[in-house]
């Protein structure tokens, strides 16, 4: 980023400056950007509105932040309350810790999320990791989900691999080579495409009450436990303790342990 001839931004108590380039920006109070911000470094504690696009090396945001155009960025640090009215770019990691709207959508190599956060549009990224609640209402693509909390996805979610311990609901298909789910709560899917696939009760008195709703799954190697399904299909099949499935259709082997209930069988 050509920032040598810029100058700093320093901004404190109720502050406002027009965009343009500079080398640091250092935001505190209540600070209001009229325009696009281009700089090395954006700093901000306090409540800050940006009327346009940011695009900076590192950005760190502690407090409320409203940025209402796209933000482009090295790596950013987000602490608190942010909106991004635009497409969120990030090409090393993107950390999220609060509560964070991405209306238009993200792709960042790493992105980190802690807290609550929502997703309008599209999110791409070689790992995603959830350590909260994370709503990605869109197509979703990755080569690694690792999720310790609440995913609600709303549309294609594909993957290399995916790990979900907690709740998990999905309106469309996750598509996955290695996927792993050990449910803590009340869970939904459309469908499930997959290699490998593991998915196991969790721990605790309730544990059995916690069941995953899927219509359809389709993989080579499956193992199920507190599963109801419509159909299951694969290679190899195991139903395990707490599933009902409607239809098992296999190829090679298929097993049932005690307490699975299954309508129909087939060899395919």
């Amino acid at each position: 980023m050509q920032t040598e001839a810029a100058h700093d931004l320093h901004l404190s108590g109720n502050g406002s400056a027009m965009g343009g380039i500079y080398r640091m920006v250092h935001l505190e109070g209540l600070s209001t950007i009229d325009g696009d911000l281009v700089c090395e470094q954006c700093v901000a504690h306090g409540v800050v509105r940006v009327h346009g696009n940011l695009r900076t090396e590192t950005a760190a945001f502690h407090g409320k932040a409203d940025v209402f155009g796209d933000v482009a960025a090295g790596s950013a640090d987000i602490h608190g309350s942010m909106h991004i009215s635009g497409l969120c770019h990030v090409q090393k990691t993107l950390r999220m810790h609060g509560s964070s709207r991405l209306q238009n959508g993200v792709h960042a190599e790493v992105i980190h999320i802690h807290g609550r956060t929502h997703v309008g549009a599209g999110c791409v990224a070689r790992e995603i990791e959830v350590r909260g609640v994370a709503q990605l209402t869109k197509d979703v693509r990755a080569e690694r989900i690792d999720c310790n909390g609440v995913l609600r996805l709303g549309g294609l979610c594909e993957a290399e691999e995916f790990l979900c311990r907690g709740q998990l609901h999905s309106s469309g298909l996750i598509n996955a080579e290695k996927i792993y789910i050990r449910l803590h709560a009340k869970s939904g899917v459309q469908e499930i495409g997959c290699t490998d696939l593991r998915i196991e009760r969790g721990h605790g008195f309730f544990a059995r009450r916690h069941k995953l709703v899927v219509d359809m799954i389709e993989g080579d190697h499956i193992y199920v436990e507190n599963v109801v399904a419509k159909r299951i299909r694969g290679n190899r099949i195991t139903v395990g303790h707490g599933v009902y499935v409607e239809r098992v259709e296999y190829r090679e082997e298929f097993k049932r342990q005690h307490g699975a209930r299954v309508g129909e069988i087939v060899q395919l």
